[in-house]
């Protein structure tokens, strides 16, 4: 029986030993490798950028690289199904038994771009909910098997994300280059660890562009770990916060991450617990901010002196080559169930209030929208 070669378990230093590999001594290294270890070629391929240029190579060794990636997302992929009970526990043949056959694999399986594992199987037209085979933790690990090794998957929602989980998947989004969209906002309950470890896999991707961890509960700590990540992320333009258990200190944070983040287009921090402390400081910040042009604050608690801060912010403005140019690139705020909308009879301060931010949203043109809700909205619900 003749020798086989493995490679050691995945490190960054495997990784670095491939990329100083001259282009001939890779060739016949992957060769071999494919033929006695594919799964840890593969796994390499997350982080290698020697073998990353190879897979796009038209070679022999290319595309058995590339069927050798697919087969085993493929697997992972059914994995991660089966733990999420959408498959039966008949787990296709490992990529290692049939690595020696990966010449003959004239059509791979077709890359999955987009996955939603936020709610379970359909019966009679109704969705039911997600119900996992694992818990904890063991749904991260499975999740981050299969973006370790997809090089196709742009959209991924998933249901039932707790901290331990959102860790795991946040480790994996350190090495993966292809995932534009995460959407972590259905049954979940991340906290401030699973939000911080998700921040700092932020600073190092480059690649998502859209993150919504609505109805979780971050809270202060968790959204300052975001935005401190934010100061350094240039990639993220869609960040959904709502209902997190956010105050003023969060928000804060968040202002403060805007005064550098040039990147940021939309922000959706409604259904918080931010006040006029706040608002002041996103109003203050949103004057020296030139890409964020949709703002999401509302059912906060952001009484008549945020509402009358970001009225100035919206009035704002001054001339520049002889055009009035206005402050920041907002076009589209949402104020709606805020407290200064309990306007009761005789409550001329919160009238004044919405009569201050109408009279500024005009100011800045028709292209600009103002959602302020009823004007007895807020008192009609208890805000």
């Amino acid at each position: 029986m003749g020798a086989t070669f493995s490679l050691p378990i995945f490190s960054p230093e495997a990784s670095a030993a491939f990329d100083k590999l001259p282009t001939e001594l890779l060739l016949r290294m992957v060769r071999i490798v494919l033929r006695d270890d594919p799964l840890a070629v593969c796994r390499l391929l997350c982080s290698s950028r020697a073998l990353q240029r190879l897979v796009h190579e038209d070679s022999e060794e290319a595309a058995e690289l590339r069927a050798a990636r697919s087969l085993l997302t493929q697997q992972r992929l059914h994995e991660l199904r089966e733990a999420a009970g959408l498959e039966g526990s008949v787990v296709p043949a490992l990529v290692r038994s049939i690595s020696r056959q990966l010449s003959f694999v004239k059509q791979p399986p077709a890359p999955t771009t987009t996955l939603d594992l936020s709610r379970g199987r359909v019966y009679l037209g109704v969705s039911m909910p997600l119900t996992w085979r694992v818990s904890g933790e063991a749904r991260g690990r499975t999740v981050a098997r299969f973006l370790r090794v997809s090089g196709a998957l742009t959209s991924l929602a998933l249901a039932g994300i707790c901290d331990e989980s959102a860790a795991a998947i946040a480790e994996a989004m350190k090495v993966n280059g292809v995932l534009r969209e995460l959407h972590l906002d259905r049954d979940c309950t991340i906290g401030s660890f699973g939000a911080a470890a998700i921040a700092a896999a932020l600073t190092i991707n480059g690649a998502l562009t859209d993150l919504r961890l609505a109805s979780n509960c971050i809270g202060d700590a968790g959204a300052t770990a975001i935005a401190e990540a934010l100061r350094f992320n240039g990639a993220l333009t869609d960040l959904r916060l709502a209902s997190n258990h956010i105050g003023d200190a969060g928000a804060a944070a968040i202002a403060e991450a805007l005064r550098f983040n040039g990147a940021l287009a939309a922000l959706n921090l409604g259904w918080n617990q931010v006040s006029d402390e706040g608002a002041a400081a996103i109003a203050e910040a949103l004057k020296v901010n030139g890409a964020l042009t949709d703002l999401d604050l509302s059912h906060n608690k952001i009484g008549v002196e945020g509402a009358d801060e970001l009225a100035e912010f919206l009035r704002g403005g001054r001339y520049r080559r002889g055009a009035w140019r206005a402050n920041g690139a907002l076009t589209m705020l949402n104020l709606a169930g805020n407290e200064f909308n309990g306007c009761v009879r005789g409550d001329s301060k919160n009238q004044v209030a919405r009569g201050k931010l109408q009279a500024a949203a005009q100011f800045r043109g028709t292209s600009f929208k103002l959602e302020l809700g009823p004007a007895d909205h807020a008192w009609k619900y208890g805000f």
